[in-house]
């Protein structure tokens, strides 16, 4: 009766598992579950009031509750009407993520674990491409730590012609004694990405 090396067999198994076809197969599947989380990122990028509030620029209202309903985030950050700061951090988000082809094996016994270096979004990264139009300071950081000037500011629905943004100023003297409410943003959304990989 012939002999069964299990050894040997799990040897040739493992070899299998670990060949270059295997590898394919298993960068095709990091790929996509990197692609579906980042998709779901976006969405939820969007999704987030913060987003929506600035991408609506100085006529926008005030989605996030920052500002206790009055004015909005664009004219209070400061931002030229004619720019578009989320635009930025959307291209960032859209092309950092990849997962990179040669993976680490591991080899035990039968069974083999590839795991699969990937390059994604950071807060880091988020900070330097979306710099405040007057601090230098990133403007998508400072909506979660917090902004001051709310009790100065000024917004108005017609054009202000010292505005930068064309419908809000901030003025010498103090107009409310409430401040700005921060809110959870690129972090949260970033933290929920990770989770996901």
């Amino acid at each position: 009766m012939p002999k069964f090396h299990t050894r040997r067999f799990e040897r040739e198994v493992a070899k299998a598992l670990s060949s270059k076809p295997m590898q394919n197969k298993a960068y095709v599947i990091a790929q996509e579950r990197l692609n579906n989380a980042q998709r779901e990122m976006s969405e939820e990028f969007e999704a987030h009031p913060v987003t929506k509030e600035i991408d609506g620029g100085k006529d926008s209202t005030n989605l996030s509750g920052t500002l206790g309903g009055y004015g909005n985030l664009f004219t209070f950050i400061g931002f030229s009407s004619e720019s578009s700061p989320i635009s930025s951090i959307r291209k960032y988000l859209q092309q950092t993520s990849t997962v990179l082809k040669q993976p680490k094996i591991r080899r035990k016994q039968a069974f083999v674990d590839m795991a699969f270096r990937i390059k994604v979004p950071t807060l880091e990264g988020v900070e330097s491409v979306s710099p405040s139009p007057w601090s230098g300071r990133s403007w998508a950081r400072e909506v979660e730590r917090g902004i001051s000037g709310f009790g100065s500011y000024m917004n108005s629905n017609s054009s202000l012609s010292k505005s930068r943004s064309g419908q809000g100023l901030q003025l010498d003297n103090e107009l409310r004694a409430m401040a700005y409410r921060p809110i959870r943003y690129m972090s949260s959304i970033l933290q929920k990405f990770y989770s996901k990989i």
